[in-house]
Protein backbone atom coordinates (compact mmCIF):
# COMPACT_ATOMS: atom_id res chain seq x y z
CA UNK A 1 0.00 0.00 0.00
CA UNK A 2 1.44 3.55 -0.82
CA UNK A 3 0.33 7.28 -0.21
CA UNK A 4 -3.43 7.75 0.44
CA UNK A 5 -4.61 3.69 0.78
CA UNK A 6 -2.03 3.70 3.52
CA UNK A 7 -3.27 6.95 5.61
CA UNK A 8 -6.76 5.50 5.10
CA UNK A 9 -5.92 1.84 6.02
CA UNK A 10 -4.13 3.03 9.05
CA UNK A 11 -6.50 5.32 10.43
CA UNK A 12 -9.43 3.37 9.71
CA UNK A 13 -7.64 0.16 11.64
CA UNK A 14 -6.98 2.70 14.50
CA UNK A 15 -10.49 4.13 14.73
CA UNK A 16 -12.65 0.92 14.40
CA UNK A 17 -10.80 -1.51 15.67
CA UNK A 18 -11.42 -3.92 12.87
CA UNK A 19 -9.39 -6.69 11.89
CA UNK A 20 -6.21 -6.62 9.56
CA UNK A 21 -8.98 -9.50 7.54
CA UNK A 22 -11.84 -7.77 8.18
CA UNK A 23 -10.58 -4.62 6.60
CA UNK A 24 -8.91 -6.56 4.09
CA UNK A 25 -11.80 -7.79 3.08
CA UNK A 26 -14.20 -4.19 3.29
CA UNK A 27 -15.68 -3.97 -0.19
CA UNK A 28 -16.84 0.12 -1.04
CA UNK A 29 -20.70 -0.50 -1.24
CA UNK A 30 -20.19 -1.05 2.98
CA UNK A 31 -18.95 2.06 3.41
CA UNK A 32 -21.34 4.66 4.22
CA UNK A 33 -20.22 8.04 3.86
CA UNK A 34 -23.53 10.48 4.54
CA UNK A 35 -23.98 8.65 7.58
CA UNK A 36 -19.88 7.77 8.52
CA UNK A 37 -19.87 4.42 9.19
CA UNK A 38 -19.21 1.09 7.73
CA UNK A 39 -20.39 -2.04 7.66
CA UNK A 40 -18.20 -5.75 8.57
CA UNK A 41 -19.77 -8.08 6.74
CA UNK A 42 -17.25 -10.25 5.62
CA UNK A 43 -13.30 -10.78 5.83
CA UNK A 44 -10.73 -11.88 3.40
CA UNK A 45 -9.20 -15.65 3.54
CA UNK A 46 -6.64 -17.57 2.03
CA UNK A 47 -6.79 -17.58 -1.83
CA UNK A 48 -8.30 -20.50 -3.49
CA UNK A 49 -6.16 -23.82 -4.58
CA UNK A 50 -6.19 -21.77 -8.24
CA UNK A 51 -5.06 -18.66 -6.61
CA UNK A 52 -8.34 -16.49 -6.98
CA UNK A 53 -9.78 -14.94 -3.71
CA UNK A 54 -11.93 -16.11 -1.63
CA UNK A 55 -14.03 -14.02 0.98
CA UNK A 56 -15.29 -15.65 4.21
CA UNK A 57 -18.47 -14.77 6.84
CA UNK A 58 -17.37 -13.68 10.02
CA UNK A 59 -16.93 -16.22 12.68
CA UNK A 60 -19.75 -15.22 15.26
CA UNK A 61 -23.44 -13.44 14.51
CA UNK A 62 -21.49 -10.40 16.57
CA UNK A 63 -18.55 -10.26 14.11
CA UNK A 64 -21.04 -8.60 11.59
CA UNK A 65 -21.53 -5.12 12.79
CA UNK A 66 -21.65 -1.32 11.75
CA UNK A 67 -18.97 0.72 13.59
CA UNK A 68 -19.28 4.61 13.49
CA UNK A 69 -16.25 6.48 12.29
CA UNK A 70 -15.22 10.11 12.49
CA UNK A 71 -15.30 12.92 9.67
CA UNK A 72 -11.56 12.70 9.81
CA UNK A 73 -11.16 9.20 8.74
CA UNK A 74 -14.36 9.82 5.83
CA UNK A 75 -12.02 12.58 4.41
CA UNK A 76 -9.25 10.10 4.03
CA UNK A 77 -11.19 7.59 2.19
CA UNK A 78 -12.67 9.39 0.23
CA UNK A 79 -8.99 10.84 -1.10
CA UNK A 80 -8.40 7.72 -1.15
CA UNK A 81 -11.35 6.59 -3.07
CA UNK A 82 -10.97 9.29 -6.16
CA UNK A 83 -7.05 7.86 -6.28
CA UNK A 84 -8.62 4.29 -7.02
CA UNK A 85 -11.01 5.60 -9.81
CA UNK A 86 -8.22 7.48 -11.70
CA UNK A 87 -5.51 4.36 -11.27
CA UNK A 88 -8.85 2.09 -12.99
CA UNK A 89 -9.94 5.27 -15.84
CA UNK A 90 -6.16 5.20 -16.84
CA UNK A 91 -5.02 1.58 -16.90
CA UNK A 92 -8.77 0.59 -18.47
CA UNK A 93 -10.94 -1.30 -15.82
CA UNK A 94 -11.90 -5.02 -17.79
CA UNK A 95 -8.65 -5.11 -19.79
CA UNK A 96 -5.99 -4.41 -16.46
CA UNK A 97 -7.80 -3.62 -13.73
CA UNK A 98 -8.92 -6.98 -11.65
CA UNK A 99 -12.19 -4.92 -9.97
CA UNK A 100 -13.59 -6.48 -6.93
CA UNK A 101 -15.02 -3.13 -5.27
CA UNK A 102 -12.30 -3.70 -2.49
CA UNK A 103 -11.68 -0.81 -0.72
CA UNK A 104 -7.63 -1.99 0.37
CA UNK A 105 -6.40 -3.61 -3.28
CA UNK A 106 -3.15 -3.76 -4.94
CA UNK A 107 -1.80 -0.70 -6.45
CA UNK A 108 0.92 -0.34 -9.10
CA UNK A 109 3.93 -1.58 -6.04
CA UNK A 110 2.24 -4.86 -5.10
CA UNK A 111 2.36 -5.76 -9.03
CA UNK A 112 5.24 -7.84 -8.92
CA UNK A 113 4.49 -11.03 -10.70
CA UNK A 114 2.88 -12.34 -13.88
CA UNK A 115 -0.20 -13.24 -11.86
CA UNK A 116 -0.87 -10.47 -10.14
CA UNK A 117 -3.20 -7.22 -11.38
CA UNK A 118 -4.14 -3.93 -10.02
CA UNK A 119 -7.33 -4.45 -7.89
CA UNK A 120 -6.69 -7.57 -6.27
CA UNK A 121 -6.98 -7.98 -2.80
CA UNK A 122 -4.03 -7.00 -0.37
CA UNK A 123 -3.05 -10.07 1.87
CA UNK A 124 -1.70 -8.38 5.57
CA UNK A 125 0.22 -10.27 7.36
CA UNK A 126 1.59 -9.75 10.83
CA UNK A 127 3.87 -7.21 9.43
CA UNK A 128 1.09 -4.79 7.94
CA UNK A 129 0.64 -3.56 4.78
CA UNK A 130 4.24 -1.59 4.77
CA UNK A 131 5.40 1.88 6.25
CA UNK A 132 4.08 1.11 10.38
CA UNK A 133 7.45 0.89 11.70
CA UNK A 134 7.92 4.23 9.80
CA UNK A 135 4.46 6.09 10.31
CA UNK A 136 5.72 5.15 13.78
CA UNK A 137 8.56 6.47 13.90
CA UNK A 138 7.67 9.47 12.60
CA UNK A 139 5.17 10.50 15.11
CA UNK A 140 7.49 9.80 17.69
CA UNK A 141 5.78 6.51 19.12
CA UNK A 142 6.82 3.21 20.34
CA UNK A 143 6.83 0.23 16.76
CA UNK A 144 3.37 -1.68 16.62
CA UNK A 145 2.11 -4.09 14.98
CA UNK A 146 -1.35 -3.71 13.05
CA UNK A 147 -2.99 -6.06 15.57
CA UNK A 148 -1.75 -3.56 17.82
CA UNK A 149 -3.88 -0.91 16.66
CA UNK A 150 -6.78 -3.24 17.33
CA UNK A 151 -5.79 -3.06 21.37
CA UNK A 152 -4.82 0.66 21.11
CA UNK A 153 -8.33 1.34 19.99
CA UNK A 154 -9.96 -0.26 22.28
CA UNK A 155 -7.54 1.23 25.42
CA UNK A 156 -8.01 4.60 24.54
CA UNK A 157 -12.10 4.32 24.62
CA UNK A 158 -11.58 2.59 27.59
CA UNK A 159 -9.12 5.26 29.36
CA UNK A 160 -11.43 8.31 27.74
CA UNK A 161 -14.47 6.22 29.79
CA UNK A 162 -16.47 4.49 27.15
CA UNK A 163 -18.87 1.50 28.28
CA UNK A 164 -17.07 -2.08 28.10
CA UNK A 165 -19.93 -3.09 26.43
CA UNK A 166 -19.95 -0.38 23.54
CA UNK A 167 -16.21 -1.34 23.04
CA UNK A 168 -16.58 -5.19 23.05
CA UNK A 169 -19.67 -4.21 20.31
CA UNK A 170 -17.12 -2.19 17.79
CA UNK A 171 -14.53 -5.14 18.18
CA UNK A 172 -17.14 -7.60 17.06
CA UNK A 173 -17.05 -9.60 20.52
CA UNK A 174 -19.77 -11.79 22.11
CA UNK A 175 -18.70 -11.41 25.34
CA UNK A 176 -17.09 -8.35 27.30
CA UNK A 177 -14.94 -10.62 29.36
CA UNK A 178 -12.52 -11.11 26.19
CA UNK A 179 -12.93 -7.39 25.67
CA UNK A 180 -11.42 -6.78 29.53
CA UNK A 181 -8.97 -9.40 29.34
CA UNK A 182 -7.31 -9.42 26.13
CA UNK A 183 -7.80 -6.03 25.00
CA UNK A 184 -8.17 -3.13 27.10
CA UNK A 185 -4.66 -2.15 28.78
CA UNK A 186 -4.22 0.08 32.15
CA UNK A 187 -2.30 2.82 31.72
CA UNK A 188 -0.10 4.43 34.61
CA UNK A 189 -2.09 6.14 36.44
CA UNK A 190 -4.94 5.08 35.98
CA UNK A 191 -5.89 4.16 39.57
CA UNK A 192 -5.09 7.24 40.62
CA UNK A 193 -7.47 9.06 38.39
CA UNK A 194 -10.19 6.58 39.56
CA UNK A 195 -9.31 7.37 42.79
CA UNK A 196 -9.92 11.34 42.25
CA UNK A 197 -12.69 11.05 39.80
CA UNK A 198 -14.46 8.60 42.86
CA UNK A 199 -13.67 11.56 45.47
CA UNK A 200 -15.25 14.23 43.19
CA UNK A 201 -18.18 12.16 43.09
CA UNK A 202 -18.74 11.82 46.42
CA UNK A 203 -17.20 14.70 47.78
CA UNK A 204 -17.69 17.47 45.66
Amino acid sequence: MCGRQVLAFYSLALSTGARRSELAGLRWDAVDFEKRRIAIIQQLDEPNDDGTPAFCSLKTTHGARTISVGEDVMRLLRAHRAHQNKIKLAVGRTEHYDDNQLVFCREYEHVSEPEHRLGQPVYIDHVGPGRLKRIAKLANVKTISPHGLRDTAASLLAADGVPIKVIAERLGHSKVELTLTRYIAVYAGAQEAAGERLNALLHG
